[in-house]
């Protein structure tokens, strides 16, 4: 396993993370036989990256459900190529530099379940407007902000997916501001954000970790 993948597991031992989430991490293997057959006809056509990061990640999330101290079941991918948990069950998949990441809890616990992995390293320039509103780069001077685009998108992309599970609302950056902080992200007046119910548009909190080189963020929404 790369240096990196170590950190992030001596990370995960040490973390705060929340009663009842498990975890499994893996390497990337482009390895059939370690799908079920729904998921492996999910990217029977893709590229060999591809099917390692897919593989790896439904490895990962198989290692989570032991964890939980549930029986591994298949994950297939909706059409929007968000993993497809079975009943009873909610989680995310992450990966970045040959780490395959899965978070999984009960669905009786928790609403949803995001996470996110990214190299902590600055963003290309013509990306941080679309990532980046201006609260959440408010305060924070130019000189300090050459690594915070990634990590506001890194938590951002963490707060989606645990929203997403809930409300099923599909929304853009511009929708949400992040308070890296306080751990804290609510949603704008962007014409986007208008789209979720209102009862689905309360603050929601998130972790976020950088170690080595890397950002972990989590986001749980409990029931």
């Amino acid at each position: 396993m790369s240096p990196e993948a170590e950190s992030i597991r001596t990370l995960l031992a040490q973390a705060d993370f929340p009663l009842g989430l498990a975890w499994g991490l893996v390497e990337p293997v482009d390895d059939p036989t370690l799908l079920f057959p729904d998921e492996a006809k999910a990217i029977a056509k893709a590229v060999p990256n591809r099917r390692a990061e897919f593989t790896g990640g439904r490895a990962a999330a198989r290692k989570a459900m032991w964890s939980l101290g549930v029986h591994p079941a298949p994950v297939p991918m909706a059409e929007n190529r968000s993993p497809v948990w079975p009943d009873g069950l909610t989680g995310s998949i992450t990966h970045a530099d040959e780490i395959c990441m899965a978070a999984v809890a009960n669905a009786t616990e928790f609403s949803g379940v995001g996470i996110d992995l990214e190299p902590d390293v600055p963003m290309d320039f013509d990306l941080v407007a679309e990532i980046c509103t201006e609260e959440d780069l408010q305060g924070v001077a130019p000189a300090d902000q050459l690594l915070l685009p990634k990590r506001i998108f890194s938590a951002k992309e963490a707060v989606y997916k645990a929203h997403y599970a809930l409300a099923g609302v599909v929304y853009g950056y511009q929708a949400m501001t992040v308070d890296l902080k306080n751990g804290r992200a609510h949603f704008t007046e962007d014409a986007e954000a208008q789209t979720i119910p209102l009862a689905w548009r309360g603050d929601l909190g998130f972790q976020q970790w950088i170690c080595d080189g890397m950002i972990l963020s989590l986001c749980t929404i409990p029931r």
